[in-house]
């Protein structure tokens, strides 16, 4: 055999190289579909994040029955912080637009009609719901954790 005639591996080769590239670029397409970041996307969803903590303490979701976008609202577990704030849910994104909710971490959770903590509330305790109460659809604009 000469220098210049691939051998039989060698030959091969282009066609197993040609998988291992495309299941590595299968591979990096579901890490950007699913990739953590300030907001990721779903098929049919997006999903916000607000807050710095190490914990997502509640879930708001825009339609009825955990649906559609959400927002998360990261802090610290309740038991270890006595007071969170959120003074604004995200005016573009999701200011007014809560139809469901989940609580977590033994939170006690006060969410308000307007930013900065104002005017009409509602007091849930680590509970979920999967419709608002009556008159508290899309009313959601800012929000105080708390212990139980």
């Amino acid at each position: 055999m000469s220098e210049r005639e691939p051998s039989e591996r060698t030959r091969r080769a282009p066609g197993a190289l040609r998988r291992v590239v495309l299941a590595a670029s299968a591979a990096a397409l579901a890490l950007v579909v699913g990739g953590a970041g300030s907001a990721y996307a779903g098929a049919d969803r997006t999903v916000h994040r607000i807050g710095r903590g190490p914990v997502v303490v509640a879930q708001l979701w825009e339609h009825e029955y955990f649906q559609g976008d959400s927002v998360e609202l990261r802090g610290a577990p309740c038991d270890q912080l006595y007071n969170q704030y959120w003074y604004r849910l995200p005016r573009a994104d999701f200011n007014d637009r809560t139809s469901s909710y989940k609580i977590y971490y033994k939170c006690t959770f006060r969410f308000y009609e307007d930013f900065d903590l104002q005017h009409a509330s509602l007091i849930e305790a680590g509970t979920q719901a999967a419709r608002m109460l009556p008159g508290w659809n899309d009313r959601i604009s800012s929000a105080m954790a708390h212990v139980r």
